[in-house]
């Protein structure tokens, strides 16, 4: 799935309007990318080649994502 933020969202609202059509559809999510474009104070695009942040889940992160995950998927299953 691809979800695009136009410009003028604070990140506060990007991160609820996330939540928001994660918990509505039921995801369980895996990975997400971000792509952030940066202006400069004359609001032209600042091109940089960087590599990615990467942010990693710590073991407590980990282990309540696996319960979290294991909980909505048992959620889906239907009994025939």
């Amino acid at each position: 799935m691809r979800i695009k933020f136009n410009r003028g969202l604070s990140p506060e609202a990007i991160a609820s309007l996330f939540l928001n059509i994660v918990e509505q559809r039921g995801l369980v999510v895996g990975a997400v990318n971000i792509y952030v474009q940066e202006y400069d104070e004359n609001m032209k695009p600042i091109l940089k080649d960087e590599k990615y942040i990467e942010v990693s889940p710590t073991d407590a992160g980990a282990k309540g994502y696996e319960k979290y995950s294991a909980d909505l998927r048992r959620s889906k299953l239907k009994v025939v």
